[in-house]
């Protein structure tokens, strides 16, 4: 073979290469987007103690554990509940208190269907402990 030909079999090898390298990039990652849907929600009110703080309600139902709030539906205001499994609770001042579910989209990918849930809320709603008495309510 002469050297015109070992270089065209070198080159073709090296984009050969490349090729996977970049499929199996591509393949991995996909080139994922998120859209982000964003509801305003609104605090539970309490009474006059609580006025002016907000409050993500919390229950169990067997063994699930859920978040309630209220949240804008176009009409007006309507109660939801979220899996507390499956939702990540941000305490940030930076953005309204809002619900924001994430679908992705990929090019060179199917994404797995499933959504990423968020809950933004004021810094300061997150309590680990609760002194209730029959009065009201105060983070303790």
């Amino acid at each position: 073979m002469n050297k015109k030909g070992q270089t065209f079999e070198f080159v073709l090898f090296v984009l050969i290469m490349i090729g996977i390298i970049i499929f199996a990039f591509m393949e991995r990652n996909g080139f994922c987007q998120y859209e982000e849907d964003v509801t305003n929600i609104y605090s539970l009110n309490m009474g006059k103690e609580l006025q002016g703080s907000f409050f993500i309600g919390i229950g169990n139902f067997g063994s699930s554990t859920y978040y309630y709030f209220y949240k804008e539906d176009g009409e007006g205001v309507i109660l939801d509940k979220l899996n507390a499994e499956y939702v990540r609770l941000i305490e940030t001042n930076e953005r309204p208190p809002s619900y924001v579910e994430y679908s992705c989209s990929c090019i060179f990918k199917k994404c797995d269907g499933t959504k990423k849930r968020t809950l933004f809320i004021p810094i300061g709603t997150i309590k680990t402990n609760y002194d209730v008495n029959t009065k009201s309510l105060q983070a303790s």
